[in-house]
């Protein structure tokens, strides 16, 4: 029998129906395959298990007051996730992993996929063989194909080690240097000082933003500046070649020099620019994008793009790269074909043609485990209308490279004064030297005007036209004087501009070029591994920090909070404030997936090195964090998982022990897009059950009735449907 092991429901269920394994039992689908051989599919949800918390390896660590800092096992367990639907799922698995039949790993093609199906083997017990299948497009042709190139799964060893080394990394840096510096630094406050490898670069960026706006000095600035007026009465704008001032004076004294006078155009230089389309979508890419044109968050992003590739309506979302693979041209010109038939793209699929497209874009060299995201083929149906309209952004990202270059010339027009009657420099008796109306003694002074024509439009014409209204210049003729009004216009100098989730992903993906060493920078420019977090992780890295009350949203500028400036200001590790520390990981890590370099000795460097860090977090004296913080408002319940009161927090209701116990029971105040009151949380919270609630919106858009139910085994709250009528 083959067994395939996928990481998701969804994604089982795709493989199932392509593979003709169309039997439905719980955890798992089956079927007779078109080889003649049972095909078992069955799936996780997920990570399945991880690195178990301190207290696993002794009760008495569950107070961090209790714990030895830094805490350092002499082996690093796993274990199930704290779910009962894990637990029955891992042994429908367990029951399929049996020798002689050939199992298949359909997890992500990555590290993170390699290390959740070595879990998943770890704690089922399965040490046997296994081969690893790649699927970049849920379709059934696409995953077809994928199951016709199956990679041998002793081949992936090497990447297991380093997918195992990073998770361990990041628990030991992450537990302790949370624990030491919460302890230390926020005696008798409620919060928790978080610290890792990724979230606390992020943080010091925007902090460091934050810092530079709050003692940002704004100056004004004076620019000597003309109106010219053509003779049919357009106008345009040209200043003075010294440019702007912070002289006043010095600005109005300039153009009484001129006043009166006409402006000559002295040279007309003029330039074609072509402007490529831009190249298709990375999760990166995406994310900034749908930040800028649909308000997007990258974690809102992130959800809508994974809900179009589990429906088959796009390729695998979580890629850096930005290129095709060789064979690849036909496929996206038979999508180009469909998405014409579309209503929504008829017209701008008439405009393209084959022979733009540009060669390049399929490239071997630029894909690693996945290429750029394109669409299928297969048009959303069914699908939320956040994720149709991310959508559009995709398709039409694959219609432009059909379209020719955008063409545009780019004018300089460099004028001189000219004297008229009515110059009042004529008339004092001074005379026109050069190319403008001075003081015979003077250097000369000129006007300058830039702008831009649009000659051709090329993928513009993909509802991409940029705003370039204001910088259009009229048709200027060399050697021609035209009247001219002067004035000195002022400005003020801005503070820089706060990060949003475009610009801060951005940032994070280019974090690596601030970085002096050059051998740092070329690892975190690697499309792979490029800057701190991946295209997968860093929209929930920023949830991340936006949950623990570093930073907060303001429309879509990001704010660093007066906690999460303070945590940066007193945190006394400065490695942890960059990308250096990801550059010296990553570059041991790649050793590590080429063999070159060993997990065991990795990990014990990364244990020394945080001995170090807790020491240096200890030493610190007169640092101590001090936030005016109001009492929690209690709830008038207790925790269902260890019995503590329970607290109204940002994010709901959460467990008063927590930080200094890891209990996260926590109730969200937002549930499937339904905003919760505080009387319904508490309701929740008190009783463990609400009275069925309107308003609940599914991953299909659709809005759903139901009651919300507190399970007090796991925590987890889950709904609780009405029965039918009828």
């Amino acid at each position: 029998m083959i067994v395939i092991y996928a990481e998701k429901p969804s994604l089982g269920r795709k493989i199932a129906e392509a593979l003709g394994a169309k039997r439905k039992g719980t955890g798992f689908m089956s079927g007779m395959g078109k080889s003649g051989e049972e095909i078992f599919v069955t799936w996780g949800f997920g990570h399945m298990g991880g690195l178990v918390y301190p207290e696993a390896y002794d009760p008495r660590y569950k107070s961090w007051q209790a714990r030895p800092c830094p805490f350092i096992p002499d082996e690093y367990r796993i274990a199930p996730q704290p779910d009962r639907g894990v637990e029955a799922q891992l042994a429908v698995v367990a029951d399929a992993f049996k020798p002689g039949n050939t199992v298949i790993c359909a997890t992500d093609d990555d590290r993170e996929g390699e290390l959740i199906f070595a879990y998943v083997c770890e704690l089922i017990g399965y040490e046997g063989p296994y081969q690893r299948v790649k699927i970049d497009s849920l379709t059934t042709g696409g995953i077809r194909r994928a199951f016709g190139a199956l990679i041998d799964g002793a081949a992936r060893k090497d990447i297991v080690a380093a997918g195992r080394a990073r998770a361990i990394a990041d628990w030991v840096v992450g537990i302790n240097l949370t624990c030491a510096s919460t302890l230390h630094f926020m005696r008798g406050k409620s919060k928790t000082m978080s610290v890792g490898r990724v979230q606390t670069p992020t943080l010091a960026m925007i902090v460091e933003r934050e810092l530079a706006i709050q003692n940002f000095q704004g100056k004004s600035l004076f620019t000597p500046t003309a109106t010219v007026t053509m003779p049919d009465g357009e106008t345009y704008t040209a200043k003075s070649e010294s440019g702007s001032t912070e002289d006043e004076r010095a600005a109005k004294t300039l153009l009484e020099r001129v006043r009166g006078c006409d402006l000559k155009v002295d040279n007309l230089e003029t330039k074609e620019k072509r402007t490529n389309p831009p190249l298709l979508y990375s999760q990166t890419t995406l994310q900034m994008d749908a930040n800028k044109k649909l308000g997007y968050t990258a974690q809102q992003t992130l959800d809508c793009s994974q809900e179009l590739y589990e429906q088959g309506f796009i390729t695998y979302p979580r890629t850096s790269s930005q290129y095709l693979t060789s064979d690849m041209a036909p496929t996206v010109h038979k999508v180009l074909e469909i998405l014409g038939r579309c209503e929504r793209y008829k017209r701008f699929v008439a405009g393209a043609s084959l022979e733009n497209f540009p060669s390049s874009t399929c490239n071997d060299d630029k894909v690693e485990s996945h290429f750029a995201i394109v669409p299928t083929g297969k048009i959303p149906q069914g699908a939320s209308p956040a994720a149709v309209d991310l959508y559009d952004l995709i398709a039409k990202s694959l219609i432009r490279l059909y379209y020719p270059a955008a063409l545009v010339e780019e004018t300089t027009a460099t004028h001189h004064a000219v004297t008229t009657p009515a110059c009042p420099v004529v008339q004092s008796g001074q005379v026109a030297v050069g190319c403008t109306v001075l003081a015979a003694s003077s250097e000369p002074e000129r006007f300058v005007a830039r702008g831009t024509i649009i000659r051709r439009k090329g993928w513009w014409a993909v509802d991409a036209m940029p705003k370039r209204e204001k910088d259009t210049l009229p048709p200027i003729e060399e050697d021609h004087a035209y009247p001219a009004t002067f004035e000195v216009r002022k400005t003020e100098t801005k503070p820089p501009k706060r990060y949003t989730d475009e610009t801060l992903v951005s940032a994070m993906k280019s974090a690596g070029k601030s970085l002096e060493d050059e051998d740092y920078k070329e690892i975190l420019s690697d499309p792979r591994h490029m800057g701190i977090g991946t295209d997968a992780t860093r929209a929930g890295i920023i949830e991340t920090l936006v949950g623990r009350g570093f930073i907060e949203r303001k429309k879509k500028q990001i704010h660093a909070t007066p906690f999460g400036i303070q945590v940066i200001k007193t945190l006394p590790i400065d490695d942890l404030k960059s990308a250096t520390l990801t550059a010296q990981w990553e570059q041991r890590l790649k050793a590590v997936e080429s063999g070159t370099d060993n997990m065991e000795l990795f990990v014990r460097d990364i244990e020394e090195q945080t001995r170090r860090w807790c020491e240096s977090v200890n030493q610190a004296t007169g640092v101590i964090v001090t936030l005016k913080e109001p009492d929690p408002e209690l709830v008038g319940a207790t925790c269902p998982l260890c019995g503590a009161p329970l607290r109204f927090t940002t994010a709901g209701v959460g467990c008063a022990a927590f930080p200094f116990t890891q209990c996260a029971f926590t109730i969200w105040s937002k549930v499937a897009q339904k905003q919760l009151t505080k009387n319904q949380m508490a309701t929740l919270a008190v009783k463990g059950k609400t009275p069925v609630l309107k308003g609940f919106i599914s991953k299909k858009g659709e809005k759903f009735d139901a009651a919300l139910v507190v399970d007090t085994k796991t925590g987890r709250t889950t709904f609780s449907f009405p029965p039918r009528e009828g």
